[in-house]
């Protein structure tokens, strides 16, 4: 069988009315009625644009401007910047997919609007350091544009042809260091006098992270207390001659373990200090004659700024306003006019840079739902991303020709939602600030109102209900649900399905033993537990393979699922969206994991059962024109909805790792069956 490689990885998770028979199930408007497909014929409504089958849906509002994304990227790394003469410089990023693959893209400054900067969108430039593990940093020398790739024992400089957009293949000069002991996380220079220059250099300390235990143990102790190490920074800096490419000096540390600083990712020198960036995600700063102690980055109201990027990566934009960069947009700092108390340069809230004619973007790992949250009588797009935030993409155009701009995220009770793991994740605590939010979207109280069902890598499941107020602030502070008495279990990074069905609330998740099981709402926080959920055979669902590889917790879960009438018969079929090692329905011979290098991703359950239970028949997966439907290894968040030309049934949107949504209409799926 001939496969289709959809070159473009997608985030997200879902939950949409789908069919004339079964869109009641949601109930998501004041007057108890359904989700409506017809067309908003209010004064804000805007010429949206018809999805195309097999792309990903496209920004329309403000002449397409879009928050900066880059192709198949689940993760943006900047490299740095150089000034091109503009208000503001051209930045260089390297980027990974899901498969572990890299590439460097230039964004060249073209404006600012309202007072957002934005850039080109992202274009190709080849690169030779792949694969090497070094340090990469782009910079400019005397005029000429290099990518310096360093580990602790050497630093080589490539040449940048801006004409050609490609780094020379191989070094102008390859560099000698001594005095570094550990891994070279980041590092920067700055000059200091004639062709001297100052580099400095932040490493790790040599702290092994993960412990070494059997693969069915946990890295946790019985008192739930991390048994690995964190490794923590250390600060080195040497002396350079930029004119003959030689150390003047080994390197020397130049402050000791900065105890409260936690995997360091960044490393940008200001005048007055540093700043130091975490793959945890946070931003702090270190005084040159100080502790080497780090402190919170500073607001211009002398409180501390938080930063949004997970894996964080900054460079300068000017000498104090830098950009930030990891698992998701990008973000500008620009520095204030006045400083913190204790002398820290102060900065503004973080700004997102956009681009022109862009796509759909909210985050890495994203899970859609299509819902008309705002009640306005069209779909709307809500989606969770990797570091636990709530996306909401306001539809101003019609069900058939969406029109979607930049979005919001959703707040609960003044606050920005932000559900993560912490402390106790299964990749350990360096993995504390991911949240793989799961959210399905569904009237849970029955008030009219949509309210949001989730779950993420914190494995627990729990509610947000909806106030009813206008976008952000739309939602209560969460609450975890509860299975007669305990906290509602799961595995990790799930997104539930939500049905309304026979007048009760119905909930599926992947439970404690990777079993499809199925759950009844009781009251507002409390489900029942109503046993596994169950094949044609009698057999319960599970969803991973039977491999010695698979004891490991992490391969199991990360799965999106919704109940969906996707054939119209009025009972609720079951949606799914897996990884490529998933394996459904069973260990032994499930979908995708036995079909070797297909691995098919998108498969339907459909439900056969007569009396209104849940029943369903052994999985079949989709195809899209005819082809196998593979959109890389990550798992995939689909969500059937009236987006688009529904005539002929519910469409299909799908999300994945790089934050993008694509479209497939109904007539371009077809389902393969195996069994």
């Amino acid at each position: 069988m001939k496969k289709i490689l959809i070159s473009i990885m997608i985030l997200s998770s879902a939950l949409c009315g789908c069919s004339e028979l079964w869109r009641d199930y949601q109930n998501l408007q004041p007057d108890g009625g359904q989700i409506r497909g017809g067309r908003n014929k209010g004064p804000g409504a805007v010429t949206g644009v018809v999805p195309v089958s097999g792309s990903t849906l496209k920004t329309v509002l403000d002449n397409g401007l879009s928050l900066l994304s880059f192709p198949d990227a689940v993760s943006n790394r900047v490299l740095g910047s150089v000034n091109s003469g503009k208000a503001y410089p051209d930045l260089f990023f390297q980027c990974s997919d899901g498969d572990g693959n890299q590439k460097v893209y230039l964004c060249t400054y073209q404006e600012t609007v309202e007072g957002k900067l934005v850039y080109s969108a992202p274009a190709v430039v080849s690169f030779p350091w792949s694969g090497t593990g070094a340090c990469v940093k782009v910079i400019s020398i005397g005029g000429t544009v290099y990518g310096l790739a360093m580990d602790k024992l050497s630093m080589k400089g490539y040449v940048y042809d801006s004409g050609m957009k490609t780094f020379a293949s191989t070094p102008a000069f390859t560099m000698s260091v001594s005095g570094i002991v550990n891994s070279v996380f980041a590092f920067d220079m700055v000059p200091s006098s004639g062709d001297e220059w100052t580099v400095y250099v932040l490493t790790d300390d040599g702290s092994v992270y993960l412990p070494d235990v059997p693969k069915e143990h946990t890295i946790y102790n019985s008192a739930n207390l991390y048994i690995g190490n964190l490794p923590h920074s250390r600060l080195y800096s040497f002396s350079m001659d930029a004119s003959s490419w030689q150390c003047k000096a080994p390197a020397a540390q130049i402050s000791g373990t900065v105890e409260d600083f936690i995997g360091p990712a960044a490393l940008l020198r200001l005048t007055e200090g540093w700043l130091v960036g975490t793959c945890l995600g946070g931003i702090g700063w270190v005084q040159p004659d100080g502790d080497g102690k780090v402190k919170m980055l500073a607001a211009t109201d002398g409180s501390a700024l938080d930063n949004r990027c997970v894996l964080t990566r900054i460079a300068p934009m000017d000498g104090t306003s830098f950009v930030a960069s990891g698992d998701g947009p990008v973000y500008y700092y620009a520095a204030g006019t006045t400083p913190a108390a204790d002398g820290r340069p102060s900065y503004l809230a973080p700004a997102p840079l956009m681009m022109r004619s862009g796509e759909l973007y909210a985050g890495s790992c994203s899970v859609p739902n299509v819902a008309d949250w705002d009640r306005d009588g069209v779909l709307d797009i809500v989606s969770g991303t990797s570091d636990g935030r709530i996306a909401f993409f306001k539809n101003y155009g019609t069900n058939e020709a969406p029109a979607f701009g930049e979005p919001c995220f959703l707040q609960a009770d003044g606050q920005e939602v932000c559900i993560r793991s912490g402390y106790y994740d299964l990749g350990g605590p360096l993995n504390a600030a991911y949240g793989f939010l799961g959210p399905t979207v569904i009237d849970w109280n029955g008030d009219g109102i949509p309210d949001i069902v989730y779950s993420s890598n914190a494995m627990r499941t729990g509610i947000l209900l909806g106030t009813g107020k206008p976008a952000p602030d739309c939602l209560k502070s969460s609450k975890v649900l509860n299975a007669d008495g305990i906290d509602l279990w799961g595995r990790w990074k799930v997104r539930p399905a939500l049905t309304r069905y026979n007048g009760e609330v119905w909930l599926a998740n992947l439970d404690t033993d990777d079993v499809l099981h199925l759950y009844r709402k009781g009251s507002a926080t409390n489900v029942h537990d109503c046993g596994p959920i169950l094949l044609v055979d009698g057999s319960a669902i599970t969803g991973h393979r039977m491999d010695s590889d698979l004891t490991k917790a992490t391969e199991q879960g990360d799965v999106k699922m919704q109940f969906t009438d996707w054939d119209g018969d009025g009972d609720p079929d079951l949606l799914v969206g897996t990884t490529s090692v998933a394996s459904f329905p069973n260990s032994y011979q499930g979908m995708p994991w036995n079909l070797g290098t297909q691995n098919m991703q998108i498969m339907i359950f459909e439900n056969i059962s007569t009396d209104g239970r849940f029943v369903f028949e052994y999985p079949r997966l989709f195809q899209y024109l005819r082809m196998d439907l593979y959109l890389g290894p990550g798992a995939k968040a689909p969500v059937s909805c009236e987006l688009g030309d529904s005539r002929r049934g519910p469409n299909m949107l799908v999300g994945s790792e790089d934050g993008k949504f694509r479209f497939f209409t109904r007539q371009d799926l077809s389902e393969k069956k195996y069994w």
